[in-house]
């Protein structure tokens, strides 16, 4: 996915141009490359699923006889007869056409792709496009987040966000980095990755996708523990800052990276739970020295359904 200021998810299919010439996601061009289409796309499609068994899905801009979309929309329907309803756009309907869809819970749009999009652009207000990141209420850089209205942030609270973690987020006051000295080991904030300095690590995809993006359906239960294991020297810290960054800044996570002889509150993250009801990442660089405070969160968290 392109990177992208309050974006929303994006989810290509058919392959990326940033990555034409890997030849274990190669773009979908033509007809006969549908058959292997999910080939190491799986998770993708997946996602999607998962989507389209929640939230109304519109296709447009295909021919509704692309077989590639033919394929996903019978894979949708099988799902879950109860799911939202689909809507889809093509100028070309015929009455018996309209028919096949209609008794599926999928209403057909006869429209060409820019007409359906001038006739959004015409109905919908721009107040109403806005994407709501929350209701207001609190003063902690949390606030975003809240789902309740005029949130008693504790001094705990605003304690444990000064003294024990960062909260990782867009707008945060970052210091430059030194690159000669970033390279030379030395590593003393957030600039180094905002500048992106560090090398691209495939163990960096692979935490981002099993601990940040993994469907709830597909985790082991309200609470996830994961653990990046390496010899010192090999670059743990910068993986896990590379991590968090992306979990904040490309997901819109709520991620909290806890500071160098920070203490874990587990009242804390407990009230950040009850205002935000949104899954809560917490990095901890050097984790043998929490042991027993990161035992004690699994417990409680775990305990209280967290």
């Amino acid at each position: 996915m392109k990177r992208a200021v309050d974006g929303v998810p994006y989810l290509k299919l058919h392959g990326c141009i940033d990555h034409y010439s890997d030849e274990a996601i190669p773009l979908i061009l033509a007809t006969e490359q549908y058959a292997r289409y999910s080939a190491n796309r799986t998770r993708l499609f997946s996602r999607f699923q998962d989507w389209g068994r929640e939230f109304p899905v519109i296709f447009c801009g295909y021919s509704v006889s692309d077989p590639h979309i033919q394929a996903i929309l019978l894979e949708l329907f099988e799902m879950n007869p109860k799911r939202p309803m689909y809507y889809i756009v093509d100028p070309s309907f015929l009455p018996v056409e309209e028919r096949y869809w209609n008794a599926r819970r999928t209403a057909p749009i006869c429209a060409t792709f820019a007409q359906f999009l001038f006739s959004l652009d015409a109905v919908v207000s721009i107040a109403s496009r806005s994407l709501p990141v929350s209701l207001g209420g609190g003063s902690s850089t949390l606030r975003t987040h809240y789902k309740v209205v005029n949130a008693p942030e504790s001094k705990a609270l605003f304690f444990s966000l000064a003294e024990d973690v960062e909260h990782i987020r867009k707008g945060m006051p970052i210091n430059a980095a030194d690159p000669k000295d970033f390279y030379r080991g030395a590593n003393d904030g957030w600039g180094a990755i905002e500048q992106n300095l560090d090398v691209h690590r495939s163990v960096t995809d692979n935490l981002v996708v099993d601990a940040v993006l993994a469907p709830e359906a597909e985790r082991s239960g309200p609470t996830d523990f994961f653990a990046v294991k390496g010899p010192a020297g090999n670059g743990k810290t910068v993986v896990l800052m590379r991590a968090a960054w992306m979990a904040a800044m490309d997901y819109g996570k709520i991620v909290l990276f806890l500071k160098s002889g920070g203490a874990i509150r587990n009242d804390v993250i407990e009230e950040i739970y009850r205002y935000t009801q949104e899954r809560i990442f917490l990095f901890v660089d050097k984790a043998a020295l929490y042991v027993d405070e990161i035992r004690s969160l699994l417990e409680f968290a775990r305990g209280n359904r967290l």
